[in-house]
């Protein structure tokens, strides 16, 4: 009898650990969801971003200024320095070299 009862409880055990489980699976399944939610909006900025990049550059460049907006970035970061907060990743791929 003992058995049949440390079996019963061991089963009631194994019913609970399982429904925290399955929550817990739950949960992290709506995370990924969220996350996959968040890259794909960063995609579509980002993408969007080099699509504005890439018309300003062939305006520039037909337009015989491409040069001049290089010499301007390469010194943007220099007249901002100080205006640059520490948070922003400065080695970020979208800034200018």
């Amino acid at each position: 009898m003992s058995q049949l009862k440390a079996a019963q409880d061991r089963k009631n055990e194994l019913a609970t650990e399982n429904e925290k489980l399955t929550a817990e699976i739950t949960q992290l399944r709506k995370q990924l969801a969220e996350a996959r939610s968040e890259v794909v909006a960063i995609q579509d900025r980002t993408f969007q971003m080099r699509l504005e990049n890439a018309a300003l550059r062939e305006f520039l460049r037909s337009r015989g200024l491409l040069a001049q907006w290089k010499i301007l970035m390469e010194r943007a970061p220099l007249m901002f320095q100080l205006a640059v907060p520490e948070e922003i990743d400065t080695t970020s791929p979208l800034l200018p070299k």
